[in-house]
């Protein structure tokens, strides 16, 4: 949680103190991999216009773990930010 907590903290104060028990996943045989057709639209997607809604999780970084989902959502939250002209 130490990676993910301090991360997240800026965003959720108190998640580091607050959290209990945290549970670690991993599926080593299986992780999902990005189409080839995915991969052509990437590009065009992450250099889509700010809008006040944005797109956040792990899928948007490519990679299937909580930091990414949390970094997605910083990244959408200054995408939104910035739409509201900040």
């Amino acid at each position: 949680m130490s990676t993910v907590g301090a991360q997240a903290e800026r965003y959720l104060p108190g998640l580091t103190e607050a959290t209990r028990t945290a549970f670690v996943v991993r599926w080593p045989l299986g992780l999902p991999e990005a189409t080839p057709a995915a991969l052509r639209l990437r590009q065009a997607f992450l250099e889509r216009p700010v809008r006040r809604v944005d797109y956040a999780g792990d899928w948007v970084m490519l990679r299937p773990n909580s930091e990414a989902a949390i970094r997605s959502a910083g990244i959408a939250a200054d995408r939104v930010l910035m739409a509201d002209g900040g």
